[in-house]
């Protein structure tokens, strides 16, 4: 569920296992997850509103930002962090989340997992500090779609690489 996901006051999501019934209230072990924050918010409505569209919806679902934009993070200085994507697996689409904490240079990369370049996302751009979000759609640079198995993601910045794996599957 997401809730107010275009309020900057408090945008909230809420997931888990929780199925709403008595038995997951008093004899079952269910889990609900509540997010107060704009960027999740916003991830998971572009992620609705790209399943709705898919399935042939047609109305407005609000304002859906950018993938590109920038949320600030403190993580403390100069590193960089690469998250997992999301979501993982994924079938059509899937968004790469990462962040640092100083201007860099950054170039970010999908690989098969025999080493070969499959798609170049970000090639020596120059980004601002905080979190950064790409979406990737299971195309290589060539633009044809490829094959269900698993992938690295990999970014690269002047202070070295970091790596991520990722499931598509058709």
């Amino acid at each position: 569920m997401i809730v107010d996901a275009n309020s900057a006051s408090d945008p909230i999501v809420i997931t888990g296992s929780h199925n709403w019934s008595y038995s997951a209230d008093s004899r079952n072990d269910e889990n609900t997850v509540i997010f107060h924050d704009q960027m999740i918010s916003n991830i998971f409505l572009q992620e609705f509103a790209e399943r709705y569209h898919e399935s042939g919806g047609s109305g407005t679902l609000g304002q859906v930002s950018g993938i590109d934009n920038v949320f600030v993070q403190d993580l403390g200085s100069g590193q960089v962090a690469l998250h997992q994507n999301m979501p993982n697996p994924f079938t059509s689409s899937t968004r790469i989340c990462f962040e640092s904490t100083y201007n860099a240079s950054v170039s970010l990369s999908i690989y098969d997992v025999a080493g070969r370049l499959v798609r170049t996302l970000l090639d020596q751009e120059n980004l601002s500090p905080g979190l950064h979000i790409v979406g990737w759609d299971g195309t290589n640079n060539r633009g044809d779609r490829v094959t269900s198995g698993v992938y690295l993601c990999v970014l690269q910045t002047d202070a070295g690489s970091v790596k991520r794996k990722m499931v598509l599957v058709d």
